[in-house]
């Protein structure tokens, strides 16, 4: 169906056009230019709105349940198939910025698929605790304090509570 891959097509851009002006704002912010900053925000905005609509006619969203299963499988396909890949095409290449840059994403990843294994396996049951990012590295944890990151060590004042 053109349809259906017109949509993934647009979803997928509008994805990546997001995330961009969201970076080309705190770009322009840090340099000062007010402004182009909110311009770029406000695009990022537009951008999500039609996320947004792709999403509801698509019926992306479904349980929590079954948002955790598909957030599972989608870590272990990049952790099992994109990453090593990914790794061995920048070793390859001699990008070994790049190679490290992507073995932290894969090990972070590798730690995420727990957490959401856990998470839905507690599912109904969850203690009290908070969601901390690795502002570094992406690392996920959940607890009731920030800890050292076990993917790419840097101190607990890096994780972010959430």
């Amino acid at each position: 169906m053109d349809t259906g891959k017109n949509l993934d097509h647009c979803f997928e851009r509008n994805c990546q056009a997001y995330i961009k002006f969201l970076a080309f704002a705190a770009k322009a912010e840090a340099e000062e230019h007010q402004l182009t900053a909110k311009l770029f925000r406000a695009a990022a905005g537009a951008r999500k709105i039609h996320i947004d609509a792709y999403m509801k006619t698509a019926a992306l969203v479904k349980s929590t349940a079954d948002n955790l299963k598909t957030a599972i499988d989608c870590e272990v396909f990049e952790a099992d198939e994109l990453y090593p890949e990914y790794i061995q095409t920048a070793k390859n290449e001699a990008y070994p910025e790049m190679k490290y840059a992507f073995i932290r994403s894969r090990s972070a990843k590798m730690k995420n698929i727990r957490l959401y294994e856990s998470t839905l396996a507690e599912l109904g049951r969850e203690e009290p605790a908070d969601c901390f990012l690795c502002s570094v590295c992406g690392y996920l944890h959940k607890g009731i304090e920030a800890v050292d990151c076990p993917v790419c060590g840097t101190g607990p004042e890096a994780l972010k509570r959430i």
